[in-house]
């Protein structure tokens, strides 16, 4: 949980650690921007933001169209996902599944603005994420990675409250803001530990209360429940489910795939570095599309509403020659 995942920097690509390829130019995010109703302090501080969109005339809070992604020098850049297109509206949790390797994280980065598209758009509220300012865009997401390590020493406290680093100070209402995100978080007695001292899943629910603590339209999380217990992993989508229903709009990479059933509206699976299937969990949770995507055969029925997924055993070897 390195600091430049509070106000996201999107490095130049000679400085990018993973080789991106840049965009060539024309291929993305050209379109005029759409204006995007920001925060009322923002508004009221008279720093970069565009108001006056109602929530009713508003677009999709992210629109993804034909992007990919590739890394490596121009000679061996080597294709990473490619041919996504999806939108997220307010109010949905849309959940990202697949194998290990089908490009998850990356396309997370990619829709971040860490990772510059070799083709393809991305939007926020209408506006080419290519075009906004570090600020606006960490006005419009926040980003939770898998790695919530800290390099430095800071207390848990001070990691929620950098949340509030994109937007103009105002120390009384950051204050609440920290101290609600801390409560729902259940972190509150360890506000003043250092950040080093926490279990792998106590670092987590601290990294999703920075998440809160910023406040913006689109949330992006990569497994964020990866590290907590069973309760802590309920509660964390309990309140992920309760931002959603604030108008938030929220993709999140699972690993889980019957939490991800439960918790999501819909899933995109990714496998073979594209997209395979995406719609309600009933329409990709099948065992056809599991089974091919994650090269094992599964089984898949439903339980008192709840869609069952559990993996079957490997087929017999044949017997002889």
């Amino acid at each position: 949980m390195a600091a430049r995942n509070w106000v996201r920097k999107r490095r130049p690509v000679g400085a990018m650690e993973s080789g991106a390829v840049a965009p060539q130019q024309g291929q993305a995010c050209s379109q005029t921007p759409a204006a995007v109703a920001g925060s009322p302090s923002l508004a009221a501080a008279g720093v970069e933001s565009d108001a006056g969109v109602s929530s009713l005339d508003a677009p999709a809070v992210l629109e993804v169209s034909d992007l990919a992604v590739a890394v490596g020098p121009a000679k061996r850049r080597r294709i990473i996902v490619q041919d996504v297109s999806f939108h997220l509206s307010p109010g949905e949790v849309v959940g990202l599944i697949g194998p290990n390797g089908a490009g998850k994280s990356t396309l997370l980065a990619a829709l971040s603005g860490d990772i510059a598209p070799a083709a393809g758009a991305i939007r926020y509220g209408g506006r080419p994420l290519a075009g906004l300012s570090d600020r606006l865009a960490a006005q419009h997401r926040a980003v939770m990675l898998q790695d919530t390590s800290v390099a430095f020493s800071y207390t848990v406290e001070d990691v929620v409250r950098m949340g509030r680093s994109a937007w103009p100070n105002e120390p009384a209402g950051d204050d609440s803001i920290v101290h609600e995100a801390l409560r729902q978080v259940e972190l509150l007695d360890y506000r003043d530990r250092d950040i080093a001292t926490l279990s792998g899943g106590e670092r987590a629910r601290c990294a999703f209360a920075r998440v809160i603590a910023q406040d913006t339209r689109l949330l992006l999380l990569d497994e964020p429940t990866a590290a907590m217990d069973i309760g802590h992993s309920e509660k964390t989508m309990a309140l992920v489910r309760s931002l959603a229903a604030q108008g938030k709009a929220v993709l999140i990479v699972m690993h889980d795939l019957a939490a991800a059933a439960r918790h999501c509206d819909r899933l995109i699976l990714l496998a073979e570095h594209t997209v395979k299937a995406i719609g309600s969990p009933q329409t990709v949770c099948t065992a056809e599309h599991l089974s091919a995507a994650y090269q094992w055969p599964v089984a898949v029925h439903e339980h008192a509403g709840d869609i069952v997924i559990r993996p079957q055993q490997a087929p017999a070897p044949p017997v002889g020659g």
